[in-house]
C-alpha cells in the first residue's frame, strides 16, 4: 500500500487515531480540556510539519500554521464569549458552572505562541516536546480531577 499511496498512508495512519483521541477527549472529559487538548494539538501539528514538512512543501506547511493560529484565536474568542454568558450559547450549557476559564484562555494564548514561535523563530524541536508535556500534566490533572 505505501508504494502506491506513500503519503497518503502515511497522513491517514497518523490523521485518523489524533481525530478519534480527540473525539475520546471530547466524549469522556470535561468540555474545556478538549478545547486545550485540540489548542495543543494544532500546536504540535505545527510544529511538526515545521520540523519535518517544510523543506518539501513550504508555502502549505505555512499555510497550515496560519490557518491553526487562526483556529486557536477563534476558540480563544469563544472561550471569552462563553465566559460572559456563564457558559452556554443560545441557552445550551456548552461549559459547566466551575469551569477555570483562565487555565483554559491560558493555554490558548500558550498554543498560539507555541505556533507562533515554531513558525518565526525555529524552535518547532522545542515546541513539540513543550507542548506534548503541558498536554499530558494536562491530561492527568483533569484526570485526578474527575476521580
Amino acid at each position: 500500500m505505501r508504494r502506491v499511496y506513500p503519503m497518503g498512508t502515511t497522513v491517514m495512519c497518523i490523521l485518523v487515531p489524533v481525530l478519534m483521541l480527540l473525539a475520546v477527549v471530547f466524549l469522556l472529559y470535561q468540555h474545556e480540556f478538549a478545547v486545550q487538548t485540540i489548542a495543543l494539538t494544532l500546536a504540535i501539528a505545527s510544529a511538526v510539519l515545521l520540523n519535518h514538512g517544510s523543506s518539501s512543501m513550504p508555502a502549505l506547511v505555512t499555510a497550515f500554521c496560519w490557518a491553526a493560529m487562526v483556529f486557536v484565536a477563534a476558540l480563544l474568542v469563544l472561550t471569552v464569549m462563553l465566559q460572559k454568558h456563564e457558559g452556554s450559547y443560545k441557552g445550551t450549557a456548552i461549559f459547566p458552572a466551575k469551569t477555570n476559564y483562565a487555565l483554559t484562555c491560558a493555554v490558548l494564548v500558550l498554543s498560539i505562541a507555541a505556533i507562533a514561535v515554531s513558525l518565526f523563530a525555529g524552535l518547532a524541536y522545542y515546541v513539540i516536546w513543550g507542548a506534548a508535556v503541558l498536554l499530558f500534566v494536562l491530561a492527568v490533572w483533569y484526570t485526578v480531577k474527575m476521580l
